[in-house]
């Protein structure tokens, strides 16, 4: 008898997205509130709880898993110790292009391009100024770094406010800065920098940094 292959197998993979674990109170109360539908999985600790009443509320009613453990047992799912007594497996964000950015951005929004830049410790400081002076996105070599869990507990909830952008290279997506007339510029010394800040804030920009900075 011929059999009739449609490229079905029972025992095929199911492709899962990329997945990365969020720690730290300020950062999970910030990814739940941003985004509650990249929660795949959650601990807490019991001392927690009550200030994630809402979230384990949410992830009741849309029958995501979640447990109440112990601090060992906590430190074990999250991979550290400095979990801050919650841990949530995320859906990595995907950078998006350059091109989109600058296709959504207002006139005067601002990204910060960090070339060579990994160190998760970092990545999460900077994200949090980054938030915090209004700074729209990241350009980076690999966006999934901005969603390493030592990224986010860095940036306490900054990681909410800032778009990862990514591109084929570093040098490529300046240049798409470049033909699309922003205006790509690194900080000069600091006895120039209020003069240079006035001028160049004025219009869609973006700030380069590299591993010195």
């Amino acid at each position: 008898m011929d059999v009739k292959d449609d490229g079905f197998s029972p025992w095929r993979t199911v492709s899962r997205p990329p997945s990365a674990r969020a720690y730290g109170e300020n950062s999970c109360q910030a990814l739940f509130q941003s985004r509650p539908e990249a929660i795949v999985r959650a601990w807490f600790v019991l001392s927690v709880t009550p200030r994630f009443r809402e979230a384990l509320r949410w992830l009741a009613a849309n029958r995501k898993a979640y447990h109440v453990v112990d601090d060992a047992e906590l430190a074990k799912a999250s991979g550290t110790e400095h979990h801050g007594g919650v841990c949530f497996i995320i859906k990595k964000r995907l950078g998006i292009a350059v091109s989109e950015w600058l296709s959504q951005a207002g006139e005067k929004d601002c990204l910060l391009a960090l070339e060579d830049v990994s160190n998760p410790h970092n990545l999460g400081g900077i994200m949090r100024s980054c938030a915090h002076f209004g700074v729209k996105g990241l350009l980076v070599n690999d966006a999934s770094l901005l969603d390493s869990g030592a990224s986010v507990r860095t940036a306490e909830g900054g990681a909410e406010h800032v778009q990862a952008i990514s591109g084929n290279s570093f040098a490529v997506g300046l240049e798409v800065f470049r033909a699309k007339r922003a205006t790509p510029s690194s900080p000069p010394p600091a006895i120039r920098a209020r003069r240079w800040r006035k001028r160049i804030c004025r219009r869609k920009c973006c700030w380069c940094w590299g591993r010195s900075a």
